[in-house]
């Protein structure tokens, strides 16, 4: 095998650090704060929306829930064989 050079070494060690404080510096950008927020909001609304209608129909949600339980049971039942 050939040996690698420790400044390669160096630039790999370097390359995720790099990438986390580009992204950090990225999001403390007060455009980009600002359009956060807005999703945030929004999805909180869309959340809160949610919950409602899921706590209106408790027998429709229990359902779903089961429906989606019995169907990852039998996609693990197949998956073995």
């Amino acid at each position: 095998m050939k040996r690698m050079r420790p400044t390669h070494q160096l630039v790999k060690r370097m390359v995720p650090a790099l990438a986390v404080w580009a992204v950090g510096r990225v999001l403390e950008m007060p455009r980009v704060k600002k359009r956060l927020g807005k999703i945030d909001e929004r999805v909180f609304e869309t959340r809160h929306h949610v919950v409602k209608n899921a706590s209106r129909n408790r027998a429709w949600f229990a359902a779903g829930a089961t429906a989606c339980a019995v169907g990852l049971g039998l996609m693990a039942k197949a998956a073995k064989k």
